[in-house]
């Protein structure tokens, strides 16, 4: 969907366009910060298993 569409889309829907276009910017940012973590962990489990290292999970 075309970003301007869906801002109009939200306006009518009764947000401001300055909430429609934080509230992208943020999904945005989440979307990437997640991207960014699959990659790394895709490259770690590729790494993983051409060494034979074993990835243990952290506790939170």
């Amino acid at each position: 969907m075309e970003l301007r569409s869906l801002i109009e889309k939200a306006t009518k829907a009764g947000w401001s366009e300055s909430e429609a276009c934080t509230a992208i910017a943020s999904l945005e940012d989440r979307h990437i910060l997640a991207s960014c973590a699959n990659a790394k962990m895709m490259s770690e489990i590729a790494a993983q298993r051409t060494t034979g290292t074993v990835i243990k999970a952290q506790r939170r």
